[in-house]
């Protein structure tokens, strides 16, 4: 599912970013990844939740401090969103402890407004499928071909939102 930033939306990601960067720094927090710029993974993190949130009717990404692993919550599932800045990307996590959340989303950059949604899975599917990462074999990876369709997230949310 590929999904546009308006500028101002995009405006937001930048200054909920440059929020989370502070109060991160200001904590003596650091962060997971290297890249060039640390704001530029910060504002990327935020844009990616902020995509997620749009199309699942969530509350949009706020400055507060580190979330845990857990991003977005309904009820009694939780979901992490996991953002890349390249489209080939797929979906890591430093060690199996660090997946946290009940689900996973994928969401990658394809330019510079524009995300696609790649897919989703489980945390007990992440684990029995996963893949060490060639370059860091404590990490792991899912291969995007191997993820699921967002379908399965949407009906799970709305069993909860929409219980009788």
């Amino acid at each position: 599912m590929l999904v546009t930033l308006t500028d101002k939306e995009n405006a937001y990601c930048k200054k909920i970013g440059e929020d989370r960067y502070n109060l991160s720094r200001n904590q003596n927090l650091t962060q997971l990844r290297i890249d060039d710029s640390p704001l530029d993974v910060e504002m990327l993190g935020v844009q990616g939740e902020f995509v997620f949130a749009k199309v699942f009717g969530f509350h949009y990404p706020t400055a507060e401090g580190a979330d845990g692993g857990v991003d977005f919550e309904e009820g009694d599932l939780t979901i992490d969103v996991k953002a890349a800045s390249k489209e080939r990307y797929n979906l890591i996590f430093r060690s199996l402890e660090s997946f946290k959340s009940g689900f996973a989303v994928l969401v990658v950059k394809v330019s510079d407004n524009s995300f696609k949604i790649v897919g989703m899975i489980s945390r007990e599917d992440f684990i029995q499928i996963c893949k060490p990462l060639p370059s860091k074999p404590s990490s792991s990876v899912v291969y995007q071909q191997d993820l699921y369709p967002l379908k399965i997230l949407w009906d799970e949310i709305g069993k909860r939102r929409f219980h009788d």
